[in-house]
């Protein structure tokens, strides 16, 4: 088992977990600022999460290889001057994810094999954790923001709107229908259930 931190001097830490130890196999350079958050991804879409990214508190995003930690991407100070949180998902029809980052209150898709920027929105986005999935069973992917919205990936129109999704969302097909439901919880809040393709809350 591998474990990965960022910390708030901006280096991140890989660490081999054994029985009883652990053992710190690699360590980034020093970023720009902070470590907020880091997330695998599978940018060449092959089923495996062949992609650690970070994002860091003055808007930087970095993509490393995770077989080699070769480091493949790093965005400059001004794309992004503040990012409220970002994911991974299939928003198009090419062979590679995309990076969907919500930043300065809009959405923008970073193309997972070029690393350039694809699209951004017209709309002001404002969420602190966000997926991507096909949460409504049309076969095209969603993005799920944990400010209640739902919204399209083709044009970025809001399709389901809740008052909140609260601070942590996962999606995860609970009932078998083979469509992901929304689940989501914050410090405090009870765990609830959103069935975005019946338009329900589940109850537990």
């Amino acid at each position: 088992m591998y474990m990965i931190l960022g910390d708030r001097f901006g280096v991140l830490h890989i660490y081999h977990l054994t029985s009883g130890k652990s053992v710190e196999i690699w360590k980034s350079k020093h970023l720009v600022g902070a470590v907020d958050e880091v997330i695998l991804g599978d940018l060449d879409l092959d089923g495996y999460e062949d992609a650690i990214l970070v994002r860091t508190t003055p808007g930087m995003i970095y993509v490393w290889d995770s077989s080699n930690f070769d480091l493949l991407y790093e965005s400059l100070p001004a794309d992004y001057p503040e990012i409220h949180c970002f994911t991974v998902g299939q928003v198009d029809e090419d062979p590679a994810a995309e990076i969907i980052v919500n930043a300065n209150q809009k959405l923008h898709y970073i193309d997972g094999s070029t690393f350039n920027r694809e699209w951004t929105s017209l709309v002001d986005y404002r969420a602190t954790r966000m997926a991507c999935g096909d949460v409504d069973g049309d076969n095209i992917n969603e993005i799920v923001l944990n400010n209640g919205q739902v919204v399209d990936t083709r044009n970025g129109d809001v399709q389901w709107e809740e008052d909140t999704f609260h601070d942590r969302i996962e999606l995860l097909d609970m009932d078998g229908d083979r469509i992901p439901e929304v689940i989501t919880e914050g410090n405090g809040t009870a765990v609830k259930v959103f069935d975005i393709d019946s338009g329900i809350e589940k109850r537990l």
